[in-house]
């Protein structure tokens, strides 16, 4: 009670002192949470997957119905029907029949619902009228200027959009896996009127409320689900870019879409496909229309598809009246992949299968025998500066002999290997990072102590930061001709990034300097366009492509970064909590699991460290901690105040405890591709690896028999078991 007093009593006296020391206080690693492990709301909560209900689809026979239709391909997976009917607006419709389950996956509209037939054409153009100088025109094929040749495996269309002045051609051809869109550029052609966005298909695999159950996959984060519903918690379309927002045009900063794909399921279990754009999708927008959102025809239907702006719209004050104004054109071929799923892969599991099939019969990314064996990443913060009134202060938070020190006890104890990344290690800490920053900062040590570690300097060249809008050099200028900022915190830290060229020249020289030493932050999920060298953002994804000759560690990297990613760092282990996505599932580390070596968030600095811990182990993720080898306190007057939980000493208790667990899943299943996962009940899932190693996990309060071995296996609460 007296130490309660006296507590009170000093904040009442000194408030300041109080609050920064609160702040910093980290004798005992975060663990608090507004999550409850005991409260079924938490595992029913769209931060974990739920159970399938098992419910079937069956099609009606309508929908199997293509005598008005054309049978254009075939060949032993699929049949590949077109719609050419003007009066009924369903000019390129298509049907895809998928022969081993004789479903008919339509992208027309059928029934009494429909209210406005233009949705059932092929795509929706949108062109800025020249005539009326506005971008919000819409366009549909038509069929005086609408023709189209069949070959052996694919349909060439040839588009005249009178309506719009603006022709185009595109080819569909069928695959082994479904079909591919292809819209070659050199394709468009403009007359008076500007194309601005076009997007194909927009019904294919629509749901009318909930009357098919099933979900739609989304790439946020590591993966998310949303379950078709009456009533989603979302009456508003979702659109996202993919790649993250272009800070050429966007002053916001949104979830980053790190890989350019999205799925439907019709019956889990029974029919799905996936889709991923192969070219163009740096310019392409994720759109996500729920069953409740009024503004969008028809209504009442959830509908999934993607937008490809060849052009952006933006508005410029001159005298306090907005101008609008257009951007450059977006040179760059379209091509998108449907490839459908039947039976036991039809669901999220098989998508992140077929993806991961892709990606690796492109060379994107090969099985790794050293991947998945319980790595560690431990992020090291180095130095840091404190702003003083006459003159700036280092702050030390750990030295090189410190590392020494820290690896020594980790490696006592355990035979994992140890990844150390070397933040804030270059001129004046942390919190000066720029991409020509680079030297290391000798008051530190030196980087010969560390011999014999598996270091890497940790290089931010896209970001840096400052207590007020005083802008660094070389900052991006962007559409509005301004330099771009993000307020980080309002008076108190500032973020900016750097134009494209002294990023590239950043890297270089980085690389230069660190050969096969560098983990670098933000260059792989930050894209965007330069105003000042007239780079846009499709060029600067072409050029950052190249920029890579090897494999090093990669901060969330981007799919065209995926094959230079040695350890991918910071993987997600949920959504990006958006309030209208159902289920959080582990699609990016099936993808991966067995090829590249991925590694948790801090855990450290988790909400609730125990559910973040049997997430790892569930995902087969390593595990990764931000640390110092000095007390959280010390940078507390820094721009580095938010990382409030480093002190070695006091987590490193509980990184034993964590490491401990997490061998005892990992050491059997090292390199071991993920091949199934079910949630047996909510809260309990079990996991099967390529080994046909079980590991069960528990996220609830109470124990969990595992069948079949009479009672051998029980999965304590809040625990995990492995079953070989």
């Amino acid at each position: 009670m007296k130490k309660k007093i006296l507590i009170a009593l000093m904040a009442l006296l000194l408030p300041s002192f109080i609050v920064v020391n609160l702040l910093a206080d980290n004798k005992k690693a975060r663990t608090d949470s507004p999550l409850d492990v005991n409260n079924e709301i938490v595992i029913d909560s769209p931060l974990f997957t739920q159970k399938e209900t098992g419910q079937k689809y069956d099609q009606p026979n309508e929908l199997k119905v293509v005598d008005n239709f054309e049978k254009v391909l075939e060949n032993n997976n699929f049949g590949l029907y077109l719609k050419y009917e003007q009066d009924n607006c369903y000019i390129g419709s298509i049907a895809l029949e998928n022969k081993q389950t004789g479903y008919f996956w339509r992208s027309d509209i059928v029934g009494d619902k429909i209210i406005d037939e233009e949705v059932n054409y092929a795509f929706e153009v949108r062109y800025y009228d020249a005539a009326k100088g506005t971008s919000n025109s819409y366009a549909y094929p038509d069929t005086s200027n609408f023709s189209y040749k069949v070959t052996d495996d694919s349909v060439k269309f040839k588009v005249n959009i009178t309506k719009a002045k603006i022709q185009f051609e595109y080819v569909i051809t069928l695959t082994e896996t479904g079909f591919d869109l292809y819209v070659p550029v050199e394709s468009i052609k403009e007359e008076d009127n500007l194309l601005v966005d076009i997007c194909f298909f927009p019904n294919l695999g629509h749901v009318y409320q909930n009357s098919i159950p099933g979900y739609a996959f989304i790439p946020s984060g590591n993966g998310g689900l949303v379950r078709f519903d009456k009533t989603p918690a979302i009456s508003k379309t979702y659109t996202r870019r993919y790649y993250g927002a272009d800070a050429h045009l966007d002053k916001s900063e949104v979830d980053v879409l790190s890989v350019p794909v999205y799925g439907i399921t019709h019956g889990v279990n029974q029919n799905a496909f996936l889709t991923r754009i192969k070219s163009g999708a740096s310019i392409a927008s994720l759109n996500y229309i729920p069953s409740s959102d009024i503004s969008n025809s028809p209504t009442g239907y959830h509908r999934v598809y993607n937008t490809f702006s060849y052009r952006e719209t933006y508005n410029i004050e001159i005298s306090g009246e907005p101008i609008p104004m257009m951007s450059d054109f977006y040179a760059t071929d379209i091509e998108v992949g449907y490839s459908f799923l039947s039976n036991s892969e039809a669901n999220y599991i098989g998508m992140a299968k077929e993806y991961q099939r892709q990606l690796e019969s492109e060379g994107v990314i090969s099985l790794n025998s050293n991947s998945g064996s319980g790595n560690v990443h431990i992020d090291v913060l180095g130095g840091e500066t404190e702003k003083g009134i006459v003159l700036d202060k280092f702050v030390k938070m750990t030295t090189t002999k410190q590392i020494l020190t820290i690896n020594d006890d980790l490696t006592k104890k355990y035979d994992n290997k140890f990844i150390y990344t070397l933040r804030g290690f270059y001129k004046n800490g942390y919190s000066k990072q720029s991409y020509g920053n680079i030297k290391f900062d000798s008051r530190l040590g030196s980087l010969n102590d560390l011999k014999g570690l598996d270091y890497y300097m940790y290089y931010n060249p896209v970001e840096s930061y400052n207590s007020k809008v005083a802008y660094p050099n070389n900052v991006v200028v962007n559409a509005y001709k301004e330099k771009h900022s993000i307020t980080v915190e309002e008076g108190t830290k500032y973020k900016f990034y750097t134009e494209v060229d002294s990023v590239i020249g950043g890297v270089n020289s980085a690389l230069n300097k660190y050969v096969n030493s560098l983990a670098i932050d933000s260059l792989g999920y930050r894209l965007y366009g330069d105003e000042n060298s007239k780079y846009t953002r499709v060029e600067v994804e072409q050029m950052y492509s190249q920029l890579l000759d090897d494999t090093m560690p990669l901060f969330k990297p981007n799919e065209y970064f995926l094959g230079n990613t040695s350890h991918y760092l910071n993987m997600p282990l949920y959504h990006d909590r958006l309030r209208f996505i159902t289920d959080s599932v582990p699609f990016l580390q099936i993808v991966l699991r067995g090829y590249v070596d991925y590694y948790s968030t801090y855990l450290n600095f988790s909400t609730n460290s125990d559910i973040d811990l049997l997430k790892c182990i569930e995902y087969g993720s390593n595990l990764a901690y931000l640390i110092s080898y000095e007390e959280s306190y010390k940078v507390a007057n820094t721009l580095s105040s938010h990382l409030y939980a480093t002190y070695y000493e006091s987590n490193r208790e509980s990184m034993f405890e964590q490491i401990n667990s997490a061998n005892r899943a990992f050491n059997s299943i090292k390199n071991q591709k993920i091949v199934d996962r079910e949630v047996i009940e909510n809260g309990i899932v079990k996991v099967t690896y390529g080994n046909d190693v079980e590991i069960y996990v528990n996220y609830t309060d109470t124990s969990y028999t595992v069948p079949g071995y009479d009672g051998r296996h029980i999965v304590l609460p809040m625990n995990f078991e492995v079953v070989e």
